[in-house]
């Protein structure tokens, strides 16, 4: 009995197919074969996000001499499949189509077309490294970042910072996945992903980032923060400047005031003060009458950065040559 159920199946499969490939567009198209397809918009889900896809049979002509043309470039045709490859050079929604061509059955002097369109979505390879020590914003400098999410559109994701009183905005100089984040308050701060898959908000998760002070900068003078200098090139600076090492940041600090102390051998100290970071004409003079051993110090220095706070820096001393 089992087999007698086994053939009628069988043969009732057969007979589908042999419909399908008789009757399927039967007045327009020859078809040979029919296969099983599966067709979905992406084969890149992120979890939380839909997978959907079509599946259907498609019936073909192995022999089919259809012509397909995409952009002007005429496709090559393997068993009756076009072959489409395209190598994309940028992120985002790659829309693509084109036409079939074939000759009409009935009149071989007639060409049939008809019409196509699809689409992929293209993304960087990406790999995250993340320091977890070394997540820093810094007060006062642009922070610069960069916001994506692999197979995600950079116009489908939405960022948001929260504490620090942080604000986060897109860098006009930069790619669509670049921000400039600007903090004003010291603690932390978090960073937070939307991405918008297919009409629905899903939530990519956040980061969090310390919020710091710049680091205080250091005082130099002709380059040198101490040791021997001689007197007419100590004479010859203009002014003290405020210098940070080894910050990856471009941040400018300015000497807002010092005092000079200059303690000549076997005489009372002379005492100087400039309200900015100019080297005075009185310290100039002090200067050119000083002798070889003396001693020379720039102290109480005092400088502003981007921040608008007042920085108390280091001295910097010298010995006259």
């Amino acid at each position: 009995m089992l087999s007698k159920i086994q053939s009628d199946v069988k043969t009732a499969e057969s007979q589908v197919n042999n419909y399908l490939l008789s009757q399927i567009n039967a007045k327009d198209l020859k078809f040979t074969d029919v296969e099983p397809k599966v067709v979905a918009p992406t084969s890149y889900v992120l979890t939380g996000q839909d997978y959907k896809a079509d599946v259907f049979l498609a019936a073909f002509n192995k022999s089919s001499d259809a012509e397909i043309v995409v952009g002007g470039r005429t496709l090559p045709v393997e068993n009756g499949l076009g072959k489409y490859v395209d190598r994309p050079s940028s992120e985002g929604v790659k829309k693509w189509g084109g036409v079939i061509k074939v000759k009409d059955p009935e009149d071989p002097t007639k060409v049939k077309e008809y019409p196509f369109e699809a689409e992929y979505i293209a993304a960087k390879p990406a790999a995250v490294v993340s320091p977890t020590k070394m997540n820093v914003f810094y007060i006062g400098p642009e922070n610069p970042v960069s916001i994506s999410v692999p197979g995600v559109p950079n116009n489908k994701v939405v960022a948001s910072i929260s504490g620090g009183g942080g604000t986060l905005t897109k860098n006009p100089k930069g790619t669509g996945a670049d921000y400039i984040v600007k903090v004003t308050q010291q603690g932390e701060a978090t960073i937070s992903i939307i991405a918008d898959m297919d009409g629905k908000k899903i939530n990519m998760g956040a980061m969090k980032f310390r919020v710091k002070r710049v680091p205080d900068p250091v005082a130099k003078i002709a380059g040198k923060r101490e040791g021997p200098m001689q007197k007419n090139a100590l004479i010859a600076q203009s002014a003290v400047i405020a210098e940070l090492e080894n910050f990856d940041f471009e941040i400018y600090y300015k000497v807002t005031k010092f005092k000079m102390s200059l303690y000549p051998k076997g005489k009372d100290p002379i005492e100087l003060e400039s309200n900015n970071n100019l080297i005075t004409a009185n310290m100039k003079a002090a200067l050119s009458k000083a002798r070889a051993g003396d001693k020379v110090y720039f102290e109480y220095i005092k400088a502003v950065g981007p921040d608008g706070g007042t920085r108390s820096i280091p001295s910097v001393n010298f010995t006259i040559q």
